[in-house]
């Protein structure tokens, strides 16, 4: 489905941004159309394009409301550059 797909962009823009930096992947991560898919995609797109605290506040919406759970958390390679900067602490819980 449409979230199969945008979840293979995520990760390949990922690992675009840590082999070329994010300058690489900026005009195709803006251009995404994500009107149509759940919120974590707005979510995504922050922080693909260093948007970190607008990530982080939908991503606490999110975790508030059950969309994202723990297990989201440590599984999304997205969240690693978050987590690795302790920016992750406050969803310990």
């Amino acid at each position: 489905g449409p979230e199969m797909v945008a979840n293979a962009k995520v990760n390949r823009w990922l690992a675009r941004d840590q082999g070329l930096g994010t300058e690489a992947i900026r005009e195709e991560v803006q251009a995404w159309e994500i009107a149509d898919l759940p919120p974590e995609y707005l979510m995504a797109r922050h922080l693909l394009l260093r948007q970190d605290d607008r990530g982080l506040r939908l991503l606490r919406k999110l975790v508030a409301d059950g969309s994202v759970t723990r297990v989201d958390l440590d599984a999304w390679p997205l969240l690693d550059r978050l987590s690795s900067r302790g920016l992750l602490g406050e969803f310990d819980r």
